[in-house]
């Protein structure tokens, strides 16, 4: 498995403990829009599994401890506001 994805897994259950749903929503989307860019585990992962089938994935950090604080802080940064996940409220409802 990727040792990005593992850093990205931890931190996330690990913020999620103090979030409301809304707020936790918001960080999965933005963790599923970095983790779709091309220079990403996600398709290394694919292209180890499924195109190439050599099943030795080239990740990018390589190990849990070449994974930075920065690293991390760039997955979990917040989107720009049209790109923002937008969830309706109650209030928008009515």
């Amino acid at each position: 498995m990727s040792p990005s994805f593992l850093e990205i897994t931890k931190r996330a259950i690990d913020e999620g403990k103090e979030k409301s749903l809304a707020d936790y929503l918001k960080i999965e989307f933005r963790l599923a829009c970095t983790a779709l860019t091309r220079d990403d585990d996600f398709y290394e992962g694919v292209r180890a599994l499924l195109i190439d089938k050599d099943r030795k994935p080239s990740w990018k950090p390589t190990s849990l401890p070449n994974i930075t604080n920065e690293y991390l802080n760039k997955r979990f940064a917040i989107l720009s506001v049209e790109k923002e996940l937008q969830l309706c409220t109650s209030k928008q409802r009515n």
